[in-house]
């Protein structure tokens, strides 16, 4: 104390930590400190020498309003009103918040047809308290200095998934971000807003999700804590990137945020929902049916197939917005040796009459198609069914009891899966999906028996592929689809061998990548 004030002294090795300790000194509120932190004013410490010790890492306020930042996101902040600051090695910015005269002016003239907002007393109004949105970022539970250190500076393009894994959803996105760089290197920010980087593993070794890998991905629950199903905090750290696109891919939280904020956010960032085929029909509403008609206003409704967006249209009618673009899974053209090679392979294989098939499951309508394809095994006895796919339930309980089928797991990379010790490749979904996984298919050169599902009937006609017309009841799906094998054994080698340049030829004339970057960009970019 010196004459009745409170000297703070400080033995400083720099010029930064003195400009510091002078701008501090200058807008600290002792007597509020005190007041804010009793436990300071019963330990008996000064109040300024307690905040520069240990108060300011503890995240007090010098202040009512003074705003404080510290290294983690104080370079991030606009200058103008921030005060940047080194202190003790590190950086701190600091603002001394007021509310300029226009703003109380307002409030003074709202008083008059709202008396409420005097009921603090109109000299009250200048020390009224701001609220940081970063402040609001912690009242919800929100770590924002996990967010700002793991989100880069203004990326061009920002991609909202649910999770990385080799879904045809991510396929899908995958193959958008391939479009993106290839063409014009752009910044692309990627959140994960259903799964935990621990959770996602190897997702790198994953070839169908090479795309991602040269793309900056944030697993949005890692970095954002409890509130990470929140639409609201993603629209506020939005806000605040103000990418030009932004796409959201099957992300409930990020379908969410366009419906509630996709007003707000398509004024600056060109919005685009991804709604695929798959379920369009399915037993459980899916996000096409929850979602599109809240999201459609504001942002592009982007599907593979027209009849997805046939499927939208007759559901929610034409909605003022962008519309519906389509655009069909992208596929890797293989090199015409190799499929040469694939087939010369297959027509030995088919001299030996063997019967071993390859079955997909979709996630869409697991439990059916596990029904009708136990009743296709009991069908046929002697041959083998190699069986792929997600199965929620046991093996038991998904009606898996006939010995000859065999679970081989999820398809995690199908482009190089050995399909060569098969006889063909089935698709039992009638409910539409699995576009992506039956093109990729069709590149190994193997023999194709599908559901008649609208999605497919794009790509492929009779000529490439044997469709199975679809039946409600499972024990006549089964029996068609054993008439189809009976019919694909029946077929000469040059028959087939006919069928499987079809099949190519066709996926490669709707999904090759030229095709595929060539509309991306138009969509994306086109006004």
């Amino acid at each position: 104390m010196w004459r009745g004030e409170s000297i703070f002294m400080c033995e400083s090795n720099s010029a930064d930590d003195e400009a510091f300790i002078a701008y501090a000194s200058a807008h600290f509120q002792p007597q509020w400190y005190l007041e804010t932190y009793p436990d300071v004013a019963e330990a008996g410490v000064d109040p300024l020498s307690h905040w520069l010790d240990s108060g300011l890492w503890e995240g007090r306020l010098p202040g009512p309003n003074i705003a404080l930042r510290r290294s983690a996101d104080g370079h991030r902040l606009p200058s103008g009103a921030w005060k940047r600051f080194m202190w003790r090695g590190e950086s701190i910015a600091l603002k001394a918040r007021q509310i300029p005269d226009a703003i109380i002016s307002q409030i003074m003239a709202q008083g008059h047809h709202e008396p409420a907002v005097l009921a603090a007393g109109s000299l009250a109004l200048p020390l009224l308290p701001h609220l940081e949105a970063v402040d609001l970022y912690s009242r919800d539970g929100v770590n924002s200095d996990s967010i700002l250190s793991a989100v880069p500076d203004h990326p061009e393009i920002v991609f909202i998934i649910p999770q990385l894994a080799t879904g045809d959803v991510e396929k899908y996105a995958a193959s958008i971000v391939h479009a993106l760089l290839d063409t014009r290197h752009r910044s692309i920010l990627v959140f994960v807003t259903e799964q935990t980087a621990v959770a996602a593993g190897n997702w790198r070794e994953q070839r169908a999700l090479t795309p991602f890998q040269s793309a900056h991905i944030v697993f949005w629950q890692d970095i954002c804590g409890p509130s990470y199903r929140d639409p609201t905090a993603l629209a506020r750290l939005l806000n605040a990137l103000r990418p030009a696109v932004t796409i959201v891919a099957d992300s409930r939280v990020g379908l969410e945020m366009v419906a509630k904020f996709g007003r707000g956010l398509s004024q600056f960032s060109r919005l685009c929902c991804i709604y695929l085929g798959s379920g369009v029909r399915g037993r459980i509403a899916p996000y096409n049916v929850r979602f599109h008609r809240q999201t459609a206003a504001f942002s592009l409704t982007l599907t593979n197939s027209e009849a997805a967006a046939k499927v939208l249209r007759d559901r929610h009618g034409e909605i003022m917005g962008l519309g519906i673009a389509i655009l069909p899974y992208r596929v890797q053209p293989i090199d015409d040796r190799i499929f040469a090679t694939r087939l010369a392979k297959r027509g030995a294989r088919i001299a030996e009459r063997l019967r071993r098939w390859i079955v997909c499951l979709s996630s869409d309508d697991e439990q059916n198609e596990t029904t009708i394809l136990a009743e296709l095994a009991r069908l046929r006895p002697h041959d083998e069914f190699a069986l792929f796919g997600t199965i929620e339930a046991s093996r038991t309980g998904s009606g898996l009891g006939p010995p000859n089928i065999f679970y081989r797991g999820a398809l995690e990379d199908l482009v190089e899966t050995d399909f060569g010790s098969y006889d063909a490749f089935i698709s039992i979904s009638f409910r539409g999906g699995m576009q992506c996984t039956v093109v990729e298919a069709c590149l190994h050169g193997i023999p194709m028996i599908l559901a008649d599902a609208d999605e497919l009937r794009e790509t492929f006609n009779d000529t490439a592929a044997v469709f199975v017309r679809p039946t409600v009841i499972s024990q006549e799906a089964a029996v068609s689809f054993s008439a189809a094998l009976n019919f694909l054994a029946s077929l000469a080698p040059a028959q087939l061998n006919t069928m499987l340049v079809a099949a190519r030829d066709q996926a490669l004339a709707r999904h090759a990548t030229a095709t595929h970057v060539n509309s991306m960009i138009d969509l994306l970019y086109t006004p």
